[in-house]
């Protein structure tokens, strides 16, 4: 969550493995095992259009907690916390087998904002050839 204010006492709630960045004000908000700061920095990495995957090498991975509901638990491990493969404007010569590598968060629990995983992006690309190969369960 970045950039919101709860500074009224209607905003009243909780949540549980967030991050919290460029967030004033918070209110009657209770946080569960959260992570407040002023600025962004050094927190998030951008694929694409997804502005908060986790930054490389980030303390938040495997830092959530389990005791959320188990809907929400088992919908978490579906999803990813880490970037695509973003590849632009390239001719590809070469044979390729891409594979499910944004790890979905079937561990121990990430903090913060979970994508639906994407393995791979492309834009403008032209395979030439070669051959693609696309290994069951990537995106």
């Amino acid at each position: 969550m970045r950039d919101c204010i709860f500074d009224s006492p209607a905003n009243v709630g909780s949540l549980t493995n967030s991050i919290l960045t460029g967030v004033t004000n918070f209110g009657a908000v209770t946080f569960y095992n959260c992570v407040t700061n002023s600025s962004s920095t050094g927190f998030y990495q951008t694929a694409g259009s997804g502005s908060y995957y986790l930054a490389d090498n980030s303390l938040y991975r495997n830092a959530g907690t389990t005791n959320i509901s188990p809907g929400l638990l088992s919908d978490l491990r579906a999803k990813t916390t880490y970037p695509p493969i973003v590849t632009t404007f390239q001719v590809i010569t070469n044979d390729w087998t891409l594979f499910p590598q944004a790890q979905r968060d079937n561990d121990a629990i990430d903090l913060g904002f979970h994508y639906d995983p994407i393995d791979f992006a492309f834009q403008q690309v032209v395979i030439r050839n070669a051959t693609f190969s696309v290994l069951p369960g990537t995106t």
